[in-house]
């Protein structure tokens, strides 16, 4: 297992969007002459997820690292509305007001539906990517679902969100609690990652830290993953690289499969990484990464 460690004196400039009415957050790594590079977390992470990766890849790439909606230091969505199409339309405002005409995208997990969508609407508007353990539901979850049905799958929903909503806000004592929060998630998370990333993750409340993410992002409408299909995905023409990691709950060699929907795809396998790849094995994921991506130049 490989770890990194992320130089906190080399910080990135905050700047903010607009998207459907709510003012989000992006951090700019600088280099702005650069070809632009898009760092996309997943549901319930945040932009602080990819310090490393940004400094890593910086020196050839303008990288942008947006925290979504209802994540990060973003706003929450008033009326709870966090739907994968909503994602998509503020990735694409924020193109719109970054003036940029394409982009490479590195995306994990749910950021990696969004950036398939993305690519699949638009194209022309993306150049390469990369989408870290991210292409949409397990087998087994689509599994449950079809089981369950859609009528009791909706009243779920609305029964989990009002339960969600009723709650009081959940006031961690420390930073440390938060930390070892983190670690439970991913075992294999260092403490000093995993103290970086809960730095991040939370905000100073009346006797301690609540989470920045709002909590309603946890469940997903019965209709979030309609478009996740090959009759969407052969929408995509750019260069898409696919990594999968061996001990992630998605991963199945079946699943590498659906690389036969893209007109450019390829795949890779992580051993001994589990969903959140791009930290167990951060040494082998940027070479992987380095290798595939190429900054465009001027013909």
């Amino acid at each position: 297992m490989s770890q990194h460690t992320v130089d906190i004196r080399d910080e990135p400039t905050a700047c903010q969007w607009s998207s459907q009415g709510l003012r989000l957050n992006y951090l700019d790594w600088g280099n702005a002459q650069a070809p632009l590079l898009l760092l996309l977390h997943g549901n319930g992470d945040h932009a602080r997820s990819w310090d490393a990766t940004a400094q890593r890849l910086r020196n050839h790439w303008h990288v942008i690292t947006p925290d979504w909606r209802g994540h990060g230091d973003s706003q929450w969505s008033p009326d709870g509305a966090y739907f994968t199409s909503y994602f998509v339309m503020e990735l694409a405002d924020l193109m719109e007001h970054l003036n940029a005409q394409a982009a490479s995208i590195v995306a994990h997990s749910f950021g990696g539906v969004v950036a398939l969508r993305y690519a699949a609407m638009f194209p022309e508007r993306v150049q390469q990517l990369v989408i870290v353990d991210g292409h949409g539901p397990s087998a087994d979850a689509r599994q449950r679902w079809a089981e369950e049905g859609d009528v009791a799958r909706t009243r779920n929903w609305i029964e989990k969100r009002r339960l969600i909503a009723a709650r009081p806000t959940r006031v961690l004592p420390s930073l440390e609690h938060a930390a070892k929060r983190f670690m439970q998630d991913n075992k294999r998370l260092s403490h000093a990652n995993a103290e970086r990333l809960a730095q991040h993750a939370v905000k100073a409340v009346n006797g301690g830290f609540a989470w920045k993410r709002d909590p309603l992002t946890r469940v997903f409408a019965p209709e979030d993953f309609t478009q996740e299909t090959g009759e969407v995905w052969r929408h995509v023409t750019a260069p898409t690289l696919f990594l999968y990691a061996e001990d992630s709950w998605k991963f199945t060699p079946a699943v590498r499969q659906l690389e036969a929907h893209f007109a450019k795809a390829q795949g890779f396998v992580f051993e001994s990484a589990g969903h959140w790849l791009h930290h167990d094995q951060f040494d082998q994921f940027i070479g992987v990464v380095t290798d595939f991506l190429s900054p465009p130049t001027d013909s």
